[in-house]
């Protein structure tokens, strides 16, 4: 299991590394809905800052996007920062925002490429 989830009051924070699959994805997307601290958080980042090699592509963006868009109604006001500095998963971190923007208009979803930027986002 090459992820992490820390729980807090306010949100969650979840870290990948090493190989990024999507079945990593999948499996650490769907143990968030359910519990019923998803549905009063604020925010989620997910820092893939420590990705040394990654195995998904644009269906894995979209198939990120279609999991955003049903998972909405349970909580519409999370502010999901996503960290990267890795070119090849930019885009797709990039794809999977606009495309989410495009289905779910009031989505607060930004890209960054340090975990200080993306907390002082998620804290203005």
């Amino acid at each position: 299991m090459p992820y992490t989830h820390k729980w807090n009051d306010d949100g969650v924070y979840i870290k990948y590394f090493d190989t990024l699959t999507t079945f990593d994805l999948v499996e650490s997307n769907s143990l968030l809905v359910g519990k019923r601290e998803f549905e009063v958080i604020k925010y989620i980042i997910t820092d893939f800052s420590d990705i040394t090699n990654v195995e998904v592509d644009d269906n894995d963006a979209a198939l990120s996007t279609s999991f955003a868009e049903k998972v909405n109604p349970y909580n519409k006001h999370i502010k999901v920062a996503l960290v990267s500095n890795n070119t090849y998963l930019q885009p797709l971190i990039k794809k999977y925002i606009e495309d989410t923007k495009n289905i779910i208009p009031h989505a607060e979803q930004e890209l960054f490429s340090n975990i200080t930027e993306a907390k002082i986002w998620i804290n203005s």
